[in-house]
């Protein structure tokens, strides 16, 4: 018995989701010894936001992290050793230089999916993200509304490494989503317009082996590259 439970239980922890402080879930990370969740955690979900820094720390070899709030000084000091692959947070307000401070840190030198959300009254230029094309392994961006509207035109001149650019919208008020698409002069078919009207079960659904917005990003643009669908279709229904 102890042998089956000693086999099965790093599978109980590789997708591991904490909404909240009181979780019955974060009670457990806490019971466990380092050297344990370090080879068991590879998913990681964190919405407490003064937990963060203590949980990153003790599933470093963690590499793809979903957080419901910002990056602190700490957190950034221990992803600048682990080997992030895919990466969601919010964005700091104001940003005050926070692109170029951060995405000049190693924790952001493994990162392939980058997914960055920011308050619709925050407002920035290429000048603040021009960090982004320097990014060594980025090949999928999603930025929300507000930073599109500032940025995507620079964002496909200056990354040709992106596979996928996603803006997307976490409501269901698609007349917003048509509207935007309406102002887009670009044909490059890497955009990909969408609403994911919930992100953490969205995370999780990817996280758990199933197609998250990435992949199906991936596919609509896969589809576009094939003549499938007109370059200059943007949308991504459903």
């Amino acid at each position: 018995m102890h042998f089956f439970v000693c086999r099965v239980e790093p599978f109980l922890y590789r997708v591991i989701y904490i909404p909240d402080a009181s979780s019955r879930v974060l009670t457990a990370v806490h019971s466990k010894p380092s050297t344990f969740l370090q080879l068991a955690v590879h998913h990681l979900s964190i919405t407490p936001e003064r937990e963060a820094p203590k949980i990153l720390l003790k599933c470093s070899s963690t590499h793809n992290i979903f957080l419901d709030g910002g990056l602190t000084q700490d957190m950034l000091d221990t992803l600048d050793r682990m080997r992030v692959r895919k990466m969601a947070f919010t964005l700091p307000q104001p940003l005050s230089g926070w692109p170029e401070q951060a995405l000049t840190r190693p924790a952001f030198c493994h990162v392939t999916h980058l997914d960055m959300y920011q308050e619709e009254n925050e407002h920035s230029s290429w000048v603040d993200w021009s960090s982004l094309a320097s990014l060594p392994a980025l090949t999928h961006l999603c930025l929300s509304e507000t930073m599109a509207s500032d940025i995507l035109h620079e964002v496909l001149a200056e990354c040709p490494r992106l596979v996928v650019v996603v803006t997307a919208w976490w409501t269901d008020d698609k007349e917003e989503v048509t509207s935007f698409a309406e102002t887009l002069t670009s044909t490059d078919p890497r955009v990909v317009l969408m609403i994911v009207p919930n992100c953490s079960e969205d995370w999780k659904i990817g996280a758990e082996g199933g197609d998250d917005f990435w992949a199906r990003a991936e596919t609509f643009v896969a589809r576009k590259r094939r003549g499938e669908i007109e370059k200059n279709c943007f949308v991504l229904e459903g």
